[in-house]
């Protein structure tokens, strides 16, 4: 997913409908003296997005209930997360990550 780091200043100047633009080609962070402030994102991403969130969760879930039986034993629902390379919001752990700072 593409995604591009806007000041405020700068949206400000722009203008909504610039901004909304730029939300629609790829996922906005804002930033307030280089520190993300926002994020801005198209409608159909966070649709995607919410999809995403309820299949992983679901396989989660079944993946965590799966292994308790099979081990008889519980695992740390962190850990099981790491296998799955998420986050603890049940984001995938991304570059974007990274880059502003674990956002």
């Amino acid at each position: 997913m593409q995604s591009k780091k806007i000041s405020i200043s700068i949206a400000s100047q722009n203008g909504v409908s610039w901004l909304v633009s730029q939300a629609e080609n790829a996922r906005v962070y804002l930033t307030s003296h280089e520190r993300l402030a926002a994020i801005m994102d198209s409608l159909e991403r966070l649709d995607d997005a919410v999809g995403e969130l309820h299949r992983v969760s679901k396989l989660l879930h079944d993946r965590y209930l799966d292994k308790a039986l099979d081990d008889q034993t519980m695992q740390d629902f962190n850990d099981l997360l790491r296998e799955f390379n998420l986050r603890p919001d049940f984001r995938l752990v991304t570059d974007d990550d990274n880059q502003f700072g674990g956002f």
